[in-house]
């Protein structure tokens, strides 16, 4: 599948994969996703990035995308979002699966969210708080295997992370600020790199996301080739 250019994938849904099997015609699935470029604080070997922003955010079953959409809305069972680091051209996204009749809402609950987060509802010292000491306590379990040692080492290999970085790590943390706190992930939710993917059922989904405000729809087949109408 051709990715477009970011500039073409503004605040708006791109993409439809039109799937009418199954249980699809009764859940859609939505992720809204932004390329986090390799020259960003959030770069995986940089000194500045740390994962508290993604945590307040939708790391944790107490995040505020987890509230929102499945506490307060009853939308889905789960809403996550999380960083998919790679050399270059990381990826940060925004991944859930709710009732195809709720699509529309959910994007648009999702949209505030991120968007709150870069003006209205800044992350408070508190939740940066909390998400230090929820990483702090969780840092042991992936080191409890084999499998875990190999992967943390790799990731010092593949990253050109500090020899020492395992054993700094819960320290560097404690020093990042709030405000940097807030400044990578503001830049990490910035609109003019975002851009959303739905998987459902077009009959049911499409209309509502017109309604809802979102025009700009690209449906596709499975394969990645355009749909008929």
């Amino acid at each position: 599948m051709r990715i477009p250019k970011l500039t073409d994938l503004i605040h708006s849904p791109r993409f439809d994969l039109d799937r009418n099997r199954g249980a699809e015609r009764r859940r859609a699935r939505a992720a809204g996703a932004r390329r986090v470029a390799d020259d960003t604080a959030v770069r995986r070997s940089s000194a500045s990035w740390n994962p508290q922003g993604n945590h307040v955010l939708g790391e944790d079953f107490l995040s505020r995308l987890n509230k929102n959409l499945r506490e307060d809305h009853g939308y889905t069972y789960g809403a996550r979002s999380a960083f998919d680091f790679r050399r270059s051209k990381s990826v940060w996204s925004v991944s859930t699966a709710v009732r195809a009749d709720a699509t529309a809402p959910a994007l648009q609950e999702i949209l505030k969210e991120l968007d709150a987060l870069a003006k209205a509802r800044p992350i408070t010292a508190e939740e940066v708080d909390k998400a230090r000491s929820a990483e702090a306590r969780s840092y042991p379990e992936g080191f409890e295997s084999p499998s875990g040692i190999a992967s943390a080492l790799s990731e010092i290999a593949e990253f050109g992370l500090p020899a020492n970085y395992l054993e700094t790590y819960l320290p560097n943390l404690e020093r990042v600020s709030l405000t940097e706190t807030q400044k990578s992930m503001t830049e990490v939710v910035a609109p003019a790199d975002r851009f959303i993917l739905v998987v459902g059922d077009r009959k049911t989904v499409e209309p509502e996301l017109t309604k809802a405000g979102f025009k700009a729809i690209k449906v596709i087949t499975y394969d990645g080739k355009p749909a008929g109408k």
